[in-house]
């Protein structure tokens, strides 16, 4: 058993090793290893540059290495004060991780679910919530407040005009 596993090590590390030829995984977990670093670190501009570089890269990534990279991107941006960007990523970065069944590590499953739980909006927008943003008041029916009210009926009793 032992030496199937040596033999499978052995195999994705010629082919790791020998990708830089067709521009390859070694190069890719490079920049990665550089972006997690600076982002563990806290230079966080930094870490947005290296993923910058990484971003046309993804469809040469595994499921666990763009799991990663948006985990990173989205905490970066988040990071930074970028909330939508932040939010777009994340929310990715789940659906990866999920597909993959555990792609990342559990604090940063945590992590994530925190950050999620911050910045996803609680009306239909595009954007995230910002930061110390309230939710929307909701109404009885289960929309928010501040739509219009529907128009009342007719003494007639129906809603329709035409009748």
């Amino acid at each position: 058993m032992a030496h199937k596993n040596i033999h499978r090590l052995s195999l994705l590390l010629v082919l790791c090793l020998s990708a830089p030829l067709f521009g390859g995984c070694a190069a890719l977990e490079s920049e990665m290893v550089s972006a997690r670093t600076a982002y563990t670190q806290a230079r966080y501009e930094q870490a947005n540059v290296w993923l910058d570089d990484l971003e046309d890269d993804q469809g040469d990534m595994d499921p666990a290495m763009r799991a990663d990279f948006l985990y990173l991107r989205g905490m970066t941006a988040f990071r930074l004060g970028h909330r939508t960007e932040a939010l777009h990523a994340l929310a990715v970065a789940r659906e990866v991780d999920e597909q993959g069944q555990g792609l990342l590590e559990e604090s940063e499953r945590e992590t994530m679910t925190n950050a999620l739980a911050e910045l996803v909006p609680n009306t239909a927008t595009f954007r995230a919530r910002e930061e110390g943003e309230e939710a929307a008041p909701v109404s009885a029916a289960g929309e928010s407040g501040d739509e219009e009210a529907p128009p009342a009926e007719s003494s007639s009793g129906s809603a329709n005009p035409f009748h």
